[in-house]
């Protein structure tokens, strides 16, 4: 008898198990699209930005300290 009642619930623990999964990977996913998406998206705007600008720009901003000495 115990040994059918530790069946019972290792099944219902293993099948709540994987319901649960299921019902979460399915939001993840579309997240996980709108998200990459979005990030391709900056990639290929911050890459055309930096091909046209990083040849017009030959000065570094910022403080200058001789070290030379």
């Amino acid at each position: 008898m115990n040994r059918i009642v530790t069946l019972a619930c290792a099944l219902f623990i293993g099948f709540f198990t994987l319901m649960f999964s299921l019902v979460m990977v399915v939001p993840l996913a579309i997240i996980a699209l709108i998200t990459g998406k979005k990030i391709e998206r900056s990639f290929k705007q911050a890459r055309f930005n930096a091909t046209n600008t990083s040849n017009k720009n030959t000065v570094l901003e910022g403080e200058f300290e001789d070290v030379s000495r």
